[in-house]
């Protein structure tokens, strides 16, 4: 069986707790352990730099059969460092503060890189009404189109120049939603 959840904020918020509750008998233990880590380097923006896109190949590298005593030469596979160093080295990027810095905008700051995530996939998108009250939250800029019959060049265009949309004489803001 096949589980396919593209969602980072449901990976982390709902799957990862609840996996975290069971026992794991096998070696399987390890491979979720390391799949965590992906996530968390993902979540914090690690995979955008070059450390922690090595680090996130060599944990996808020792997972599944590459566990097995029969694959024990795959086992080292940061070059030059043994699995113990692999996760010290792994704990210590994960101690850092985050690689991502969201400014009041709503755009993202990569800060290993210096520079600003392109083609952010799905942003959250709040909309409020002319006194600032936050009317409704969207999970993307296509949910948000659907909500108000509009494409999502128009809500996207709306959201970054910050004018409103006017429907039936009422005025709509979009603004990204910040995550702290």
């Amino acid at each position: 069986m096949n589980l396919n959840i593209n969602d980072q904020n449901y990976l982390s918020n709902v799957l990862v707790p609840f996996l975290n509750q069971l026992v794991f008998l096998t070696k399987k233990r390890l491979d979720y352990k390391d799949w965590r880590n992906i996530l968390e380097l993902k979540t914090q923006g690690w995979h955008y730099s070059t450390e922690g896109a090595e680090l996130i190949m060599a944990l996808a590298m020792r997972m599944n059969n590459n566990r097995l005593s029969s694959n024990v030469n795959s086992l080292s596979t940061y070059p030059g460092v043994d699995n113990i160093v692999l996760d010290q080295k792994i704990e210590e990027l994960l101690s850092r503060s985050s690689n991502l810095e969201v400014h009041p905008d709503g755009k993202i700051f990569i800060k290993s890189e210096q520079v600003y995530v392109k083609g952010r996939g799905n942003v959250e998108i709040n909309v409020y009404d002319n006194e600032g009250l936050l009317l409704y939250s969207f999970e993307n800029l296509e949910m948000t189109a659907a909500f108000f019959n509009q494409s999502k060049h128009i809500i996207r265009y709306r959201v970054n120049s910050g004018k409103p949309l006017i429907i039936n004489n009422k005025e709509y803001f979009f603004k990204r939603s910040i995550s702290p």
